[in-house]
């Protein structure tokens, strides 16, 4: 039976590897992705070095770890960066002159489109 995630046991270890981890090859470096298979999804197997809340290190799945470093088992659940919705609104780009925001608020903004 999978792992629930609800489950799974975080550390409170300021460093840990989570392991039976997939990552999508495309956000893996050259390196990396050029010694992983891939499967049919394009997803590659990692172990994936935790420090301080921040990924310190992408390895190759099952290589052979420091055993006293905590180790949280993801159940080869996909793990993916922070997504940040990048984006602009073209239609509102130069358009400062001909509708100012007066007082710099957001309901200006709005009154001014």
């Amino acid at each position: 039976m999978p792992i629930r995630f609800a489950d799974i046991s975080w550390p409170a270890a300021r460093r840990y590897w989570l392991v039976n981890a997939r990552v999508p090859l495309c956000l893996l470096d050259d390196k990396l992705a050029s010694v992983s298979a891939g499967d049919g999804e394009g997803v590659t197997g990692v172990d994936l070095l935790i420090e301080d809340g921040n990924l310190a290190r992408v390895e190759c799945a099952g290589a052979d770890r420091d055993q006293t470093t905590a180790r949280v088992d993801v159940g080869g659940r996909q793990v993916w960066p922070t997504l940040v919705d990048l984006h602009a609104h073209l239609d509102k780009g130069h358009t400062v002159e001909r509708s100012p925001n007066v007082d710099g608020t957001f309901h200006q903004a709005r009154l001014a489109a």
